[in-house]
This record gives structure tokens, C-alpha cells and sequence, in this order.
């Protein structure tokens, strides 16, 4: 089945990151500590919980090369589900499921999820692996 809702970028600047390895786009990066100013995906391991964030991909960034980047507060980013996400519902970027790692996740409370790094507010619903726009917030790390 396709997609019901079409969503659409809102981002009046990109921020331009280096990546070292490639990154898919609608996804969210965090900070690659091994080069300056760069980005990744998150890697999938043991502790999940992701505690910085360089911006949600526009397009697929090769290898080597530098991409865009959506990530001040306000923005809508377009990003890919991990899980179904209901429109208002707050999301938060994980690394906890192989394969999902750069998709965010819908928060459900702090015993069902732990500590999560929320980047913002779903604008509109997904199935889990559909794109959906996320309202970019100022970003915070949700403990009990």
C-alpha cells in the first residue's frame, strides 16, 4: 500500500555536515568524534541511547562528501518512522533497532522507552518505515 500523506521540507536554512561513511536520506545524524564537524548515523549497540544531534538528512550524502541538513528549532524535516507515529506525537532519535538506525521513534513514556534524546513533534502520522514530517523543537535528553 502507499503512502496516504505526502509530506513536504519547511526549512529556511540546511546546515552543511562532512560524513565519512554514507548516510541515507531522512535520517538523523548524530556527531562522527572522529573528524571535525562531521556526522553519521547512529550505530546500533548496546547502549542505545543517542546523546547528540547533527541534523536530519535532505538527501543521501555519498561517502566522503558533505550533505545538507535540517536542525533548527521550527524547521519541518521530512524523516523516516521507526514504529507507527500518530501526528503530535512527540519523537526521539534511537539506535535500539538494527536496521532503523537515523529513524525517529515515537516517545511513549520514560519506563517504556528510558532515556531519549527528543528532537521534536510529528506534523503528520506513519506506518513504521514511512516518512513523516517532524517539527523540529529545542532539542532535549528525556530522563525519568
Amino acid at each position: 500500500m502507499s503512502q496516504a500523506n505526502v509530506p513536504a521540507w519547511e526549512v529556511g536554512h540546511y546546515a552543511s555536515v562532512f560524513c565519512n561513511a554514507a548516510a541515507g536520506s531522512n535520517l538523523g545524524l548524530v556527531a562522527d568524534g572522529a573528524f571535525d564537524r562531521g556526522a553519521k548515523v547512529p550505530a546500533n549497540g548496546a547502549n542505545t541511547t543517542v546523546v547528540n544531534f547533527k541534523g536530519i538528512t535532505r538527501k543521501s550524502v555519498a561517502a566522503g562528501a558533505k550533505g545538507d541538513v535540517a536542525l533548527h528549532p521550527g524547521d519541518i524535516a521530512v524523516a523516516f518512522a521507526n514504529g507507527a507515529i500518530a501526528a503530535g506525537a512527540t519523537v526521539f532519535l534511537t539506535s535500539a533497532d538494527a536496521g532503523k538506525e537515523g529513524m525517529l521513534k515515537s516517545y511513549t513514556s520514560f519506563g517504556a522507552d528510558g532515556v531519549v534524546f527528543i528532537v521534536g513533534v510529528a506534523e503528520t502520522p506513519a506506518a513504521d518505515g514511512e516518512i513523516f514530517e517532524v517539527r523540529l523543537q529545542g532539542l532535549y535528553l528525556k530522563t525519568a
